[in-house]
């Protein structure tokens, strides 16, 4: 991909990667990007979302910023004509926003499978805008992975104290001093016991001596038998592990809203008691997808509703099986950006839940929600309002196993009517 690159695009794409690189030195998400007009630079960004303590302040709006303080209303005709050059696909947010400003091409590195808003979650159709970006996707994006594995390795000094890498130590470096001491008394015993007797001053002469006995049959025996015992041990807690990983993860990132998971609403007392904060708007964002895999179709009845802090909403999502056989299907869900997940409290959802639909059924599925006060409270969100809520369906393999009600086995019994006796044969 990189081969078909024109010298000036090589030229500002270099310049966004180190911007990128500048942002991994401060502790940054490593991206970066320049807008580029007519083979000039109008407009530069890179992550600051740390430095800053706004959620908002990704590369490209740091830029779209810097062009509209340096231009002002012309700034909207200029990137109508600009070129976006970014180290990394753009998320939901930057991707949703290149479209509304309807800019005329951009080129970025590696693609981001879980959040980038241009090919890999989000599309112009899902924005609902009509303007047609010429996309170069896939440049240098082994060195955009290769910046964003540094980051992610090493140790981030704006990450709560509870949640920051911490230092175990190595195997080797616990066991060394012991095997050395093994090593030593195997090669020269009586220089290990003098050693030992000249920096012990309660040791057992004869204990140390047993350090150069051979083991007999029976301790080799015993050896083995509990050297399996451990390795039985270790294979029967693993596979514990495996099972209770699913739940345990899942409780986790629901207690902790970590990855976007939202919290779900159990007081009901504080519900009808919470006050409406009506100084604050937050407009939330319905999106829906499926994998190619799944047959469903599946999208939300609104694209987006304001609801202010405080406020119950209801919102809604249609399901429909096209297909001529039952299908199962479960759902889950994401919330973006990450700081708002943890203010946005489900009170009804059909997440985690397998739904069966007939051929040709359709089903509305509701989402019932609030967005919690203590949203206005929290300085990380004071710029940000305007979240993204995300449903995906898939299609469960292996699951509840309902009957099939087009199986004649399934079909219930029909008794006869009263009012017809059967004929008795002669």
């Amino acid at each position: 991909m990189s081969e078909e690159l024109q010298e000036d695009d090589r030229i500002f794409l270099e310049q966004a990667f180190t911007l990128a690189e500048e942002a991994l030195n401060q502790d940054e998400v490593p991206v970066g990007c320049v807008f580029v007009v007519d083979g000039e630079e109008i407009g530069r960004g890179r992550n600051r979302v740390n430095e800053t303590g706004d959620p908002t302040r990704h590369a490209e709006m740091v830029a779209v910023t810097e062009i509209w303080s340096k231009y002002g209303e012309e700034s909207n005709n200029l990137l109508k004509k600009s070129v976006l050059y970014v180290s990394l696909e753009p998320c939901i947010m930057c991707s949703s926003a290149m479209y509304q400003l309807g800019i005329r091409k951009m080129v970025y590195g590696a693609e981001n499978p879980r959040f980038g808003g241009v090919r890999s979650v989000g599309s112009a159709e899902k924005y609902r805008e009509e303007n047609n970006i010429e996309i170069v996707a896939g440049v240098w994006a082994e060195r955009s992975v290769g910046m964003l594995k540094a980051f992610y390795e090493k140790q981030n000094p704006f990450a709560p104290p509870e949640k920051r890498k911490t230092k175990t130590p190595k195997l080797w470096s616990t066991t060394r001093p012991f095997c050395s001491v093994i090593t030593w008394t195997t090669k020269s015993p009586l220089s290990t016991l003098a050693v030992l007797q000249r920096k012990t001053s309660a040791v057992n002469v004869l204990s140390i001596r047993q350090l150069n006995k051979k083991p007999s049959r029976s301790d080799k025996s015993a050896d083995q038998k509990n050297y399996t015992y451990y390795v039985m041990s270790l294979v029967i807690v693993a596979i514990g592990c495996t099972f209770a990983a699913i739940p345990a993860y899942r409780i986790f990132c629901e207690q902790t809203s970590f990855g976007g998971l939202t919290q779900v609403a159990k007081d009901f007392d504080k519900i009808a008691n919470m006050k409406k904060c009506e100084d604050r708007l937050i407009r939330v964002q319905f999106n829906s997808d499926v994998p190619s895999s799944m047959r469903w179709e599946f999208k939300p009845q609104q694209h987006e509703i304001f609801v202010h802090p405080g406020e119950t909403a209801l919102a809604f999502y249609t399901a429909r099986n096209p297909t001529d056989k039952p299908i199962i299907g479960i759902s889950s869900y994401n919330l973006t950006p990450f700081q708002a997940a943890y203010y946005f409290n489900k009170i009804q959802c059909f997440c985690f839940e397998e739904q069966i639909l007939n051929p040709g059924e359709q089903v509305d599925l509701p989402v019932f929600f609030y967005i919690d006060p203590d949203y206005v409270n929290d300085p990380a969100l004071e710029y940000l309002d305007s979240i993204l809520l995300s449903y995906t369906f898939f299609e469960a393999k292996s699951g509840l196993k309902l009957p099939d009600p087009f199986d004649p086995k399934n079909r219930p019994s029909i008794a006869p009517s009263p009012d017809k006796v059967p004929e008795k044969s002669n």
